[in-house]
Formats: C-alpha cells, structure tokens, sequence
C-alpha cells in the first residue's frame, strides 16, 4: 500500500513540474535506459569473443591430434581400425570435415588409406541428408562424394533431386568429379535446376565430366524442347572438349535463327570444329541484327573462309559495332588478306586505326 502511495506522490509531483522538467526527465530516463542497454550488448560481445577463442583454441588442439592420427595412418601399413578407435564418437563429424583438406593433396596409395580412414565414420553422415538446414545437407553430401562416393553413390544420387538447387548443385558436382557414366546423364537432364549459375561455371563443370558425356551433349544441342540456355551450356561444353562429330549437328542448329546466345555458342564451335561445307550457314550470319552473332559470324569465316570471302571481310570492317569489325579484320587476316590490311592501315580508311591494330597482333 505504501509502494502505490510513493508511485502516487510520484506520478503527483511529475505531473506538477513544468513542461520542460519533465521533458528533462523523460531524457535522462532514456540515456539511462541506452547505457544500461549498451552495458548489456558490450557484455554479450566479450561472453561471445572469449567463447570463440575457446572455440579456436579447442579446434587447435583436435587439429594437432589429428593431424599425427592422419600422418600416422597414412604412413603406417597396420589396419586403421587402431587409428580409428581414437577419434571419440563426438568428433567423428569434425574428423571428417579435417580429413577432406587431406583428401584435396593426396593421391595413390595415401589417397586410398585415407578412404579407409574415412569409411567407419562415414554411416554417421546418413541422418545429416535430411537435416531441414540445406547447407547441412550440402556438406554431408559433398563428404560423402570425396570421401566415400563408391560406398554411398545412391546416396548422393538421391540427393541429385533435393529441393534445394544448392545441395543438388554439390550432388552434381560429385558425380562428375567422379566421372559416373550412369550418373552423369542425369546431371544433364536436370540442368533447367541451375539457372542461377553462369554459362561459364556450368561448361567448365561439365567439360571435366570425360568425353562419355559427348553424345549426351550433342542430343541436348539439337533439342529444342530445351531451353536456350541449357542448350548452349552444351554447345560451349562440345566446343570445350572439341568434339569435331558435333560440327554436322551445329551448323543444322543455325539454320531455325536460334536465339542470340545460342547462336553465338554454335558459331563458336564451328569455328573451331567445322569445316569448309559448313561456311554457307556461317556466311549467312554474318549480316544477323545481333552484333554478337555478326561478331561470331566473321569468327568462323576466318576459321573456315579462304580468299574468296575476302569482300565480305572488307565490308565488315564497315560494321557499325567496332567490336564486329574487329572480328573481320581479324578473319581478313585469316584467310590471307594481311595484303588488305596494310593497304587500309596507311590509308585514310575510317578503320585504319583497327587495321593497324590487328595487324600488331600477328606480331
């Protein structure tokens, strides 16, 4: 009773003070409730600061441990079943992950050890595939794909199909790096998964996948049921592994007007696989709206053309885009025209710049 007397008087003798000393209150009520605030926060930083170097300290000392049970497994001929007794079943995941720095510089022999020091701890990654974080499932599944792929191939083709793109991206990846010629085609088929990730990251993914993959790559470049883009991912990666069997398919994909980048990714191949019965469906690119169809156009006639096409280059040299007439300039010196080009370069040719150019280039 006596409490809501005093907060009575209180609210009382507020109440009668002018406007500015309660204003003055309310501040100092506010200051007091940020420092008391900011004392809290400061604290909760140094409790997490002192808990990590904990943390880095504790992880310093495993790695140490480790480290003489790994040299000491891959050095020693003995079975690894006494090496592996002394990694306490709380560290097993953490082992794992020590021992994946170790699988990325070994090889042969030491590579094999390592395998069969992994492979008890392995079964122990199961349950993380249906972890609800997808990172954990990402991590368990690329463990598995390094450390134990023949073991637990189903298990990561599973995963091949997760709902996150993410873990079905690091799916992938172990299965090309595996060179699973089962497995790999599957990757292929579900490439639409993988529109977030560039042209260039998805080429060089697949490009080290083996030459098994070609005629799977080929069927995806003629389909046009694919999208653009999963199409040219196939075409860049033909080109990549220069599959000159696809040379015959490409130039019959031009003939539809593909879309521009797909277009630009089968003049490319042909340039560097086609061959000269392929020439009239690049000569007719040349004059394309899109500057870099026109660009790769004049690629492939340098690659495939000869002196004939020698008037075609020089009126690309006139190409509105000074990309496009770099590119037949460059094709111009090809096909033998460096005879051209010297004339340009010492005239007052609105090109000569490039021509001069280009022709430092040869140098």
């Amino acid at each position: 009773m006596m409490e809501l007397v005093d907060v009575e008087a209180l609210r009382e003798y507020v109440a009668s003070l002018p406007l500015h000393e309660r204003w003055f209150l309310l501040l100092v009520g506010a200051i007091g409730t940020l420092l008391v605030l900011s004392v809290l926060f400061t604290g909760y930083t140094i409790f997490l600061r002192l808990r990590n170097l904990a943390k880095e300290r504790l992880w310093g000392v495993r790695e140490e441990r480790w480290t003489q049970v790994v040299l000491e497994a891959l050095t020693s001929e003995g079975p690894v079943e006494e090496v592996v007794s002394r990694i306490p079943k709380g560290d097993r995941l953490p082992f794992l992950d020590f021992l994946q720095r170790y699988a990325r510089r070994v090889r042969g022999p030491e590579r094999r050890r390592l395998d069969a020091l992994a492979r008890p701890f392995l079964s122990d990654l199961l349950p993380e595939l249906a972890n609800r974080n997808p990172y954990q499932r990402a991590r368990a599944v690329q463990t598995l794909g390094m450390l134990g792929y023949q073991e637990h191939r189903s298990a990561v083709a599973r995963m091949l199909d997760d709902p996150a793109p993410f873990v079905a991206m690091v799916a992938s990846r172990a299965v090309l790096a595996q060179g699973d010629q089962e497995l790999a085609p599957k990757v292929l088929a579900r490439l639409e998964r993988f529109g977030s990730w560039s042209v260039e990251y998805l080429t060089g993914l697949l490009s080290r996948a083996g030459v098994f993959m070609l005629p799977h790559l080929r069927a995806v470049m003629v389909d046009t049921s694919r999208p653009g883009w999963v199409r040219t991912v196939a075409v860049r990666t033909l080109e990549e592994l220069h599959d000159a069997e696809s040379a015959d398919a490409a130039a019959a994909a031009l003939a539809p007007d593909p879309e521009p980048d797909l277009a630009v990714a089968l003049l490319r191949l042909l340039a560097e696989v086609g061959r000269g019965e392929h020439l009239p469906r690049v000569l007719a690119l040349t004059s394309a709206e899109h500057e870099g169809v026109r660009g790769a156009a004049f690629r492939g006639v340098g690659a495939l053309g000869g002196k004939d096409d020698l008037p075609l280059l020089l009126d690309g040299l006139h190409d509105p885009s000074p990309w496009v007439a770099i590119r037949a300039a460059r094709a111009l010196r090809e096909v033998g025209g460096d005879g051209s080009l010297e004339a340009i370069f010492h005239s007052p040719h609105p090109r000569a710049d490039l021509a001069g150019q280009v022709l430092k280039e040869k140098q």
